[in-house]
């Protein structure tokens, strides 16, 4: 039981990484004007 549960929170905080990281590298790439997926503009 405990073992998964610290799996799991394992699994959230590299989940939570790898969107933080996914966003700030989107960021980046409209900041330059390259385009991005997530925005509109």
């Amino acid at each position: 039981m405990l073992r998964e549960l610290s799996n799991l929170v394992f699994l959230e905080q590299g989940l939570v990484i790898l969107v933080f990281n996914t966003l700030s590298l989107c960021f980046v790439s409209c900041h330059d004007h390259v385009g991005c997926p997530f925005w509109d503009q």
